[in-house]
């Protein structure tokens, strides 16, 4: 009697004294070998995707198995740059509203923002929330697919308004997501989607991947180009292995070989790249591209700051200058309509209960939960090896409250539940 467990999102490998188990291509986590063998029985690893237990039965092999994973998923750690992080799924009691790191970001307007995944494999000088390579957070986030579709559909069914834009754009490089084509497939459903766009630096792009999203539905790559010349490029990546001809090599088959815009979005930095928007303009009017979306470095409190800000006139005046150039439209007014919120469950001032739902992304940073919501608190200070706990009751004070998205901080605690 051998019990057979496959998974699409899981991946085994066999280590010296343990298991590792990696979700979603990115993460993993470690079992030892005598806990699944103590736990559920002799095992063996015939393919990538499966696990097989000896004189188990089926349905008890697969509760135990959930059983030992769900203890351990906790443990999880992103395979890029090793931090540590956590799987958001419909049964982790962690809400998809209210943090701007992960999950879902609405304005009330016709574009929502979704964010399934955190991390990055550049480390581009002017990335406004700090991420990549030289990043300063500790902790990441990647969100389970039928959970993000669920609360999309649930949002919108809400909202009751045609013609919605979806940006996929996490706080990093969404194709690091690994059901990034399920993803948009599943968006794609959606009866009050009419554009689905991903936000990306295009290196994980290939033409076989290129062609599946495609198939999927999806109507636009925004794909940021902030320097030319190979050394250039670099430079504002913030990394030797960006390799720009490739990333040409792409846009250039996307738009010969698939039904989806391309929309190129250099970052322009004064003093480093400006040189650089002339030739990225003339070369993406070669291959096709029809547009072009300039946009201005912005200084953050937390994010990589290599130049200044230049004011809003003299950057359209650069903007006029280069239409002029180039008979090219680069200034656009993003036409976006209002649309029903969900109401804010939490007022600037107020003191709340909640629970720690989980680490941030920072050292001192968490994450509360209360009422559908979560909420960041930034700057947590503990005393001695104490951290805070899973499940802790806290009342937090909300002092930022803006479009359903939250940051407080601990005013007591009251212990675990």
């Amino acid at each position: 009697m051998t019990a057979k467990l496959t998974f699409q999102d899981l991946t085994f490998y066999e280590m010296p004294d343990h298991v590792r188990i990696a979700l979603l291509k990115h993460f993993y986590i470690e079992i030892e070998k005598e806990l699944l063998k103590e736990g559920i029985g002799t095992y063996n690893i015939p393919d990538p995707h499966t696990i097989e237990f000896e004189g188990v039965m089926q349905e008890q092999a697969e509760r135990k198995f959930y059983q030992i994973l769900g203890k351990h998923i906790d443990e999880l750690k992103s395979i890029k740059g090793r931090n540590t992080a956590t799987y958001v799924h419909k049964n982790s009691g962690i809400p998809l509203m209210g943090c701007l790191s992960f999950g879902i970001a609405d304005k009330g307007t016709t574009l929502l923002e979704i964010k399934p995944i955190t991390g990055c494999n550049m480390g581009c000088i002017f990335c406004s929330v700090d991420e990549g390579i030289g990043t300063r957070k500790t902790h990441e986030f990647v969100v389970e697919k039928d959970y993000l579709v669920q609360e999309v559909n649930k949002l919108l069914d809400y909202k009751k308004h045609q013609g919605m834009v979806i940006y996929i754009n996490s706080h990093g490089e969404p194709f690091l997501y690994a059901d990034m084509v399920g993803l948009v497939a599943d968006l794609k459903k959606n009866k009050w989607i009419s554009e689905i766009h991903i936000i990306t630096n295009g290196t994980y792009l290939t033409p076989e991947l290129c062609s599946q999203l495609d198939k999927a539905g999806l109507t636009h790559l925004n794909i940021s180009v902030s320097g030319f010349d190979a050394e250039k490029a670099k430079e504002v990546m913030g990394s030797t292995a960006y390799n720009i001809e490739k990333v040409k090599e792409i846009i250039t088959y996307l738009t010969k070989h698939t039904k989806i815009e391309v929309i190129i979005t250099p970052v322009v930095m004064f003093g480093i790249n400006e040189r650089e928007m002339g030739k990225i303009i003339v070369w993406a009017k070669q291959i096709g591209v029809k547009k072009v979306c300039i946009q201005n470095f912005l200084m953050n409190r937390r994010g990589r700051n290599p130049a200044k800000e230049l004011d809003w006139e003299k950057f359209k005046e650069f903007l006029h200058q280069l239409e002029q150039e180039h008979s090219m439209k680069l200034l656009f007014d993003l036409k976006l309509e209002k649309t029903k919120e969900y109401p804010k469950p939490f007022k600037r001032g107020e003191v709340v209960q909640a629970e720690i739902g989980t680490q941030g992304r920072y050292k001192t940073e968490y994450i509360a939960v209360a009422q559908q919501r979560c909420i960041t608190l930034p700057k947590v200070v503990q005393k001695g090896d104490n951290p805070l706990k899973k499940g802790e009751r806290i009342s937090v004070m909300i002092t930022k409250s803006n479009h359903n998205i939250f940051v407080g901080e601990i005013v007591h605690k009251r212990g675990r539940k």
